[in-house]
């Protein structure tokens, strides 16, 4: 299911298709695309780290290592001396990010990782998400965010190459 959807509105089509060739919308459309999608799966800096150990209890503790999953301490005379990883769980988030061209004037950015919406959606998206406040004071951008921000760069681009041809 993609996330955001950018496509040339059906009554604005058919006004653009009576002045002929078309091909520049869909490459700005997809420039802009790709700028979006280059913007959502950055990922901010990484606050878990090796090293760590409880307060209460003063034994080593695992850290979340991105795109491998949680890794265990492996613990000898109450110290870490190695981490391991008992199970991957990272989906990978950033790098399933995708930019595909539907048809004429309509371009999708969409990711396929089922805790997507619960990082980087302001909405609920099939029962899932939004965005906890936790994910947002580490520094993840949410898709809406980005899309407000670059959307009316995109639109401008739009029609700037629309009056450069048709002016």
């Amino acid at each position: 299911m993609p996330l955001l959807e950018i496509q040339v509105r059906d009554n604005v089509s058919a006004k653009l298709k009576s002045l002929g060739d078309l091909d520049f919308v869909d490459n700005v459309l997809m420039a802009g695309a790709l700028a979006i999608k280059g913007k959502v799966d950055d990922y901010p800096p990484s606050r878990s780290r090796p090293g760590r150990y409880s307060i209460r209890t003063r034994r080593p503790m695992g850290y979340y290592k991105r795109g491998t999953g949680w890794m265990e301490p492996i613990v000898r005379n109450n110290r870490a001396v190695g981490y391991r990883n008992r199970r991957a769980t990272s989906e990978t988030l950033g790098r399933k990010w995708t930019v595909a061209k539907r048809g004429r004037g309509e371009v999708v950015v969409g990711n396929n990782v089922t805790y997507g919406p619960w990082v980087q959606s302001r909405v609920k998206i099939g029962g899932k998400g939004p965005q906890s406040r936790l994910l947002r004071a580490y520094g993840w951008k949410t898709v809406e965010t980005v899309v407000e921000g670059e959307g009316p760069k995109i639109v401008q681009r739009i029609e700037t190459e629309l009056q450069k041809r048709f002016a």
